[in-house]
């Protein structure tokens, strides 16, 4: 109505209206002067029973605007209190806002826009100068940043691996190398280091609220999907090994049986989980990066007392689990299961443990967040890919060698070929432990020697000196002509060809030339050679085979007979006795007053002359 009598001049309209408004800022009206405000007029007026008396015969009253705010203002933002105590706009700065509003538009912020352009020297005075530092950047990892990207490329190749090898597991999963150590595990510990990778993968991404509890979640229940297998698995090893009364456990030892605590294990993992992302709410929260910088980090913004026990308690579990890995794996760390399985196993559980050592304190400790983001991944994964190595590899690799070979596998021969091989605890038991872990390949059905040189092998009985019983103290010369030897530890251990020289005399040496390179290679040794027959347990599944140790590595020999092994094991006996005795800390101890060898004469690489040469002398390195 007042616009519409506004906008003509016939006639005139008298009203009541308050400004600042939209209408009178739009509007050609004029104000009317009425007596000024006083309560006594302002108290006659009554709206409910007008009558001649009860009129209101005096102007409005001028109300003032109140600024409110919180009085800690001052102390936690002083800029921002500031602002508002200068703040201030006239009546005409309102009518200029309100006519803009209402004429060019209905948004708030272009017409706010619009009146600070044209108005800078009125609103710059507000504006005190900012704290120092108030004006914080935020920083984050990049795609394109080296640690990115090298934590995006391990985790491909972690990938890779994984899928790798479960297709090797499936094609290899009749061998007895795979069978004996469970394919059931081993696929699981795949799929656990999977699951981990896949957190990894998550880690250089912006945290989130989602991202936050995907990461906890994913890396949670694949460590404990990982320990959970090595515990169960171990844990068979140790009933088997360490049940003193043998009690009959083969219905609690199946897989199947396994597999399903591996699952309770991990469901209680899942439970506490569950709780934790209900009651702690991981999301995003802010870091001090510098001074200047930011950056967004997963934490939880609960701080009641049941988001911390439950954060314990999860905690408390994965612990539990780490330190019962660990302690399984140390006590049958001795076990000689085939292929040594158990020091495998051993291994992984102490990487673990010691990834948590070191990447724990790293996520609490007050340091910069891309050192925090590449050690942690960095670890992580450098143990997913160990774990992945020692449990699940070496035999696949081994099988996949075996079959390329030609053989059906580096454990065909003697014995089963079951999934725990033999041997005791070597703590707190008088017998010996049984010190291999694989058996030779066999040709045919009969115990014949794995490699060959010509139609025959083994020949070394066909070598020895006419005369006498072989090389000895007196003895000149024994030879083994394409023998088969693998050693005792190892990643991978493969049969291979060799020929033995045994030289005796006042300088023994014991040369092992390796037929499996295009060049052959020989090795001559003088000191710390030892030889023995196997145990009557090893015998059978090692049909013609004795255990030959040089310093400190193991090797299996295997002859054409026991008959032809235990003459090697006395020749090599009796030819370094002497010398192996007055072997002392690394020094060879001279008896003929000349002082002290150094040991490191105690191996040397030699030609094929050098060899012809020691063997007519009849001596050891001094004569070559």
């Amino acid at each position: 109505m007042f616009a519409e009598c506004a906008a003509q001049s016939a006639y005139g309209c008298v009203g009541y209206y308050w400004r600042p408004e939209a209408l009178p800022s739009t509007s050609n009206l004029s104000e009317i002067k009425l007596p000024a405000y006083s309560d006594d007029c302002w108290s006659r007026l009554n709206t409910t029973n007008p009558n001649p008396d009860a009129y209101l015969a005096c102007d409005w009253t001028i109300d003032i605007i109140h600024k409110i705010g919180n009085a800690g203002m001052r102390q936690w933002a002083p800029h921002v209190s500031t602002f508002f105590k200068l703040q201030s706009l006239r009546e005409t700065d309102v009518n200029t806002l309100l006519a803009d509003y209402a004429t060019r538009g209905k948004l708030a912020e272009e017409t706010a826009c619009r009146w600070l352009k044209a108005n800078p020297v009125l609103w710059k005075g507000w504006i005190p100068p900012p704290p120092a530092n108030y004006i914080r950047f935020l920083d984050s990892l990049s795609m394109s940043e080296p640690i990115t990207i090298l934590v995006f490329v391990l985790c491909a190749i972690s990938y890779i691996l994984a899928a790798t090898l479960l297709g090797y597991l499936v094609k290899f999963a009749k061998s007895p190398s795979v069978r004996a150590q469970s394919p059931p595990f081993m696929a699981v510990i795949l799929f656990g280091c999977t699951v981990i990778t896949t957190s990894i993968v998550l880690e250089p991404l912006p945290a989130s609220t989602s991202t936050c509890a995907t990461r906890t979640w994913l890396l949670s229940l694949g460590m404990c999907t990982v320990l959970a297998a090595i515990i169960l698995k171990t844990a068979r090893i140790f009933w088997i090994f360490g049940n003193k009364k043998m009690r009959v456990m083969s219905g609690q030892l199946k897989t199947n049986r396994l597999m399903l605590a591996v699952a309770c294990v991990v469901l209680v993992d899942a439970i506490l989980l569950g709780v934790w992302t209900a009651v702690a709410g991981p999301t995003q929260t802010v870091l001090d990066v510098t001074t200047t910088t930011f950056t967004y980090v997963c934490g939880s913004t609960s701080t009641a007392d049941g988001a911390t026990a439950i954060s314990v308690i999860t905690m408390v579990y994965h612990a539990l689990l780490l330190v019962t890995a660990v302690y399984l794996s140390y006590k049958v760390r001795n076990v000689a299961t085939e292929f040594n399985e158990s020091r495998w196993i051993a291994l992984s559980s102490y990487q673990i443990l010691l990834a948590c050592i070191l990447v724990l304190p790293v996520v609490y400790l007050p340091i910069n967040f891309r050192a925090q983001v590449a050690i942690k991944c960095l670890m992580i994964l450098c143990v997913v890919l160990g774990v992945m190595g020692g449990l699940v590899a070496r035999a696949v690799v081994e099988a996949a060698l075996a079959a390329s070979a030609g053989n059906e596998d580096p454990m065909a021969v003697g014995g089963s070929a079951g999934g725990i091989g033999f041997g005791k605890f070597g703590s707190k038991s008088t017998a010996t432990p049984s010190i291999l872990g694989g058996k030779p390949t066999a040709r045919g059905a009969s115990a014949a020697p794995l490699m060959s040189a010509g139609d025959s092998t083994n020949k070394s009985t066909g070598g020895l000196a006419a005369g006498g019983g072989g090389a000895g103290p007196s003895g000149p010369v024994m030879y083994g002509v394409g023998f088969s030897m693998r050693k005792l530890a190892g990643y991978l251990r493969r049969w291979t060809e060799h020929d033995l020289t045994l030289v005796g005399g006042a300088k023994p040496a014991l040369i092992l030339t390796d037929l499996s390179h295009k060049s052959p290679q020989s090795k001559a040794y003088t000191v710390l050679v030892y030889a023995r027959v196997l145990d009557d347990a090893d015998k059978a599944k090692f049909p013609g085979c004795f255990l030959l140790a040089i310093e400190a590595t193991k090797y299996l020999v295997q002859a054409n007979d026991a008959a032809e092994a235990a003459q090697w094991v006395a020749a090599v006996s009796a030819t370094f006795e002497a010398v192996n005795a007055a072997h002392s800390r690394g020094r060879i101890t001279s008896t003929s007053g000349h002082g002290a060898q150094d040991s490191s004469a105690a191996v040397r690489s030699v030609t094929a002359s050098q060899v012809a040469g020691m063997v007519m002398q009849g001596g050891g390195m001094g004569n070559a």
